[in-house]
Parts: C-alpha cells; sequence; structure tokens
C-alpha cells in the first residue's frame, strides 16, 4: 500500500474476477483496495504482478498498491464491501469476508440478478442488515488471465438513494455514478437486458457488439427482450427505460468488443449465472402464466452446453 498516502475509503472486493479486478484498478487510485479471493494461485500472482487493464482504461496497479488475500482476517474492518463474485457463490462469500464488516462497514451488490442482496442480509448479523445495498453497472470488463482486464465496455452504475457516500466514492474515482429512487427498477432494467444479451452471445460465441450486426441474432434479442418486459411490467415494476429494445441496442453497442460474463463462463468451462438470470425471468412468468419460449429456448441450449464442458 501507498506510505503516507491518506486514502479516501478501506475496500474490500470479493470476487477478483474481471468486474472485480475493474473495479479494483479504478478504485485502488485514491482508496486502499483489498480484494478477497478463494483461489491461492490468483493470490500469488497478483502479489507478485499486480494489476493491469487494458482497452478502454489503461491502468497498472503494481503490487506494493494492491493488498489480496484468501483470509479476511488479514484485512481486518472495511468501511466498504462490494460483492462481486457469480450470484451462486453469494452467501459462501460473504461468510468468508465476515471479519471485514462492523457497524459502520457498507456492503454493496453490484452482481448480476435480483436476489443477491436478501441474500446478503440473511448472511450478515441483523444488526449490520440494514447497511447492505444493491446497484447495477453497465461497465463490460473480459479477463485474459490473472489480474489482467480488457475495459471493454463503459456505462453509468447506478446506486440507491441511500449510498450517498459510496457514490461520492466512485465518481471521485472516475466511475461514473448516479443514484436512483427506486433501485428495484435499476435491478429489473438490468436483469432484461442480460436476459437477451448473455445468453444469445453464450451460445453464439459473439461479442456484444455482433449480437445486432445479424439481423437474424438481433431479431432473437428482440423477441428475448420483450418477453421478459412483459414479465416485470406484468409484476407492476416501473422500469427505467421506456424503450427496452432501443436500451439493449444501446448497450450492445457501447459494449460492442465485451465478452459477456456468461459466453466467458461458457468459454472458461464453469458454471454460468443463467439460473439467475433467464431463470427468474422464466419462475416469475410461470407465476403470471407468461408465455416466454424465447428465454425457455436460451435457456435450455445455455444449460446443454454447459453439460457437455
Amino acid at each position: 500500500m501507498k506510505n503516507g498516502y491518506k486514502f479516501q475509503m478501506k475496500i474490500v472486493i470479493v470476487g477478483p474476477g474481471a468486474m472485480g479486478c475493474l473495479f479494483a484498478g479504478l478504485l485502488s487510485k485514491s482508496n486502499e483496495v483489498w480484494l478477497l479471493d478463494r483461489n491461492p494461485a490468483r493470490v500469488r500472482h497478483i502479489r507478485k504482478y499486480g494489476l493491469k487493464i487494458s482497452g478502454m482504461s489503461k491502468i497498472k496497479v503494481p503490487p506494493q498498491d494492491i493488498g489480496i488475500t484468501t483470509n479476511a482476517h488479514n484485512i481486518g474492518p472495511a468501511e466498504l464491501i462490494i460483492v462481486l463474485v457469480k450470484s451462486y457463490d453469494t452467501e459462501s462469500a460473504v461468510k468468508k469476508v465476515l471479519p471485514c464488516i462492523d457497524k459502520k462497514a457498507l456492503i454493496l451488490t453490484l452482481q448480476n440478478g435480483i436476489n443477491n442482496i436478501e441474500t446478503i442480509k440473511k448472511s450478515v448479523h441483523k444488526k449490520f442488515s440494514s447497511n447492505v445495498s444493491a446497484g447495477v453497472t453497465s461497465q463490460g470488463a473480459t479477463s485474459i488471465g490473472f489480474g489482467k482486464v480488457k475495459h471493454a465496455g463503459t456505462g453509468e452504475t447506478l446506486l440507491g438513494t441511500e449510498s450517498e457516500e459510496i457514490y461520492r466514492v466512485f465518481n471521485n474515482s472516475g466511475i461514473k455514478t448516479r443514484m436512483v429512487k427506486n433501485i428495484e427498477s435499476a435491478l429489473w432494467s438490468k436483469l432484461i437486458i442480460n436476459s437477451a444479451i448473455n445468453p444469445l452471445g453464450a451460445v453464439t460465441k459473439k461479442k456484444n457488439g455482433e449480437l445486432i450486426k445479424d439481423k437474424y441474432l438481433k431479431r432473437i434479442l428482440i423477441e428475448l427482450t420483450d418477453e421478459s418486459t412483459r414479465v416485470s411490467v406484468a409484476k407492476g415494476i416501473k422500469l427505467l427505460y421506456k424503450d427496452l429494445r432501443h436500451r439493449v441496442v444501446k448497450t450492445c453497442l457501447l459494449t460492442g468488443s465485451n465478452i459477456n460474463s456468461m459466453l466467458q463462463d461458457v468459454l472458461n468451462g464453469k458454471k454460468t449465472e443463467i439460473e439467475n438470470i433467464n431463470g427468474v425471468i422464466i419462475a416469475e412468468a410461470k407465476k403470471l402464466n407468461i408465455s416466454v419460449p424465447f428465454n425457455e429456448l436460451l435457456y435450455n441450449l445455455v444449460k446443454l452446453i454447459s453439460e457437455k464442458l
């Protein structure tokens, strides 16, 4: 860590994957940043070489300016915990970071899916549950090795109005952030975008920008968007964007070179978040007796691909 430097905040990022390393690199300029990892090999690598971010951002974080460990007791109490693990790992990851959480610690999830905040609240002590908040980010990142990330897409990060301190720290670190009154609207809007882009990219092995260049893929993208939008509207959720079709296409343009997280998982032979994205849409659709055939098809195709890995 930088000797004699006055940091804004002590931050722990749980999960140094693509997004975790990207946020670590951006936040490390003016904060004390720690990465909590479960992979000893990755810990050793980052301790030796630090972080390197290429693409839309050019950042090198030397090893002495970033902390990383597999044991949260080595970090101690933190002011901000950012959870960026896969949705299915949320509970176990939060249990590992408990030594860093006290009454002053803010806990933020920027994960895919909509149920992570409830999982986190159940995993921390009751007296800390009011410190948990959720946000969404349009940043895009592709992992190209331990501690190496390509910043492949930029966009806003949205936080609830209760997250003013995090809002200030993010913007001061160059992460364009704004607060919204209803974070559930933001979470569902992001879920709809992910339910269209992620599985289609994973099945076709196309980058985000390629999905809108082919008229047939774009048509499927729109069908997925419309289905997921109908489900959210039926649930009475007021979405952030009036035209989700336009927003999905714009997201593909803004993150054109990005390999979405589900495709990265497929390419790396890892478990995907299909259950937490399209699985949620399908489950909610069944409750409301709404037909979502495109979501069901892409869900099954991703499952098929995953089982063959």
